[in-house]
């Protein structure tokens, strides 16, 4: 019965699905639409993440950076793989203080490949609007914005979707910014805060199709 149980088990690990039924992140960068690449549990997995700059610390259960002094504004942690190319990125964020006059700007990085080149899907607390940004070289291009007003000390649920060189993000499950970009096909996940306290309790990464808001 021991031998029979093994012989399961190794065959059910190499059609990718494990014996308890979970999937290896490894397993799941050659899985289908809709897959999870990647799913945060900061109690456990602090060590998954990359400090770039500044400080994002694990914190009862949730990822917090405190970029409020001018002696350290910006704040990047980065996560998963810099193969990835067609993913979205869903995390709950939460805005509890923020440094007047500066304004407060936080949200998601996505194909990130170095310090100096990636995408930004960020909400700029001082205009009151969500943006998609290009980061290349070292320098920084708004590729497009909306107006949203984000209520600072609750959470609030962000999304990011690229899917060739289509990109677009979402608060609270309105969909707010949408424009397409070929700079970058691949990179990690992450997130950035600028002179903000930021708390992160949800960061999954899916594998999404060619064309994830098209039939």
């Amino acid at each position: 019965m021991k031998t029979l149980l093994k012989s399961a088990c190794l065959l059910r690990a190499m059609t990718t699905v494990a014996c308890t039924g979970a999937l290896p992140v490894s397993a799941a960068n050659r899985t289908s639409e809709g897959s999870t690449l990647y799913a945060a549990d900061f109690a456990k997995d602090e060590k998954a993440w990359t400090v770039v700059s500044g400080t994002f610390k694990a914190e009862n259960g949730v990822y917090r950076s405190r970029s409020l002094g001018p002696d350290m504004p910006l704040s990047r942690a980065i996560a998963g793989n810099m193969t990835w190319k067609n993913y979205s990125v869903e995390t709950r964020l939460k805005l509890a203080e923020w440094a007047p006059p500066v304004g407060a700007d936080f949200g998601i990085i996505a194909r990130y490949q170095d310090p100096g080149n990636y995408y930004i899907f960020l909400y700029k607390r001082d205009s009151k609007t969500m943006v998609i940004e290009r980061k290349r070289e070292g320098k920084l291009l708004v590729l497009k914005e909306a107006p949203f007003d984000l209520q600072p000390g609750k959470w609030h649920h962000f999304q990011a979707n690229l899917a060739g060189r289509d990109l677009s993000v979402a608060i609270d499950g309105k969909k707010l910014v949408q424009i397409s970009d070929d700079n970058f096909s691949q990179g990690g996940a992450g997130l950035l805060a600028f002179w903000a306290d930021i708390h992160c309790d949800r960061f999954i990464v899916k594998k999404s199709g060619p064309h994830p808001d098209g039939p």
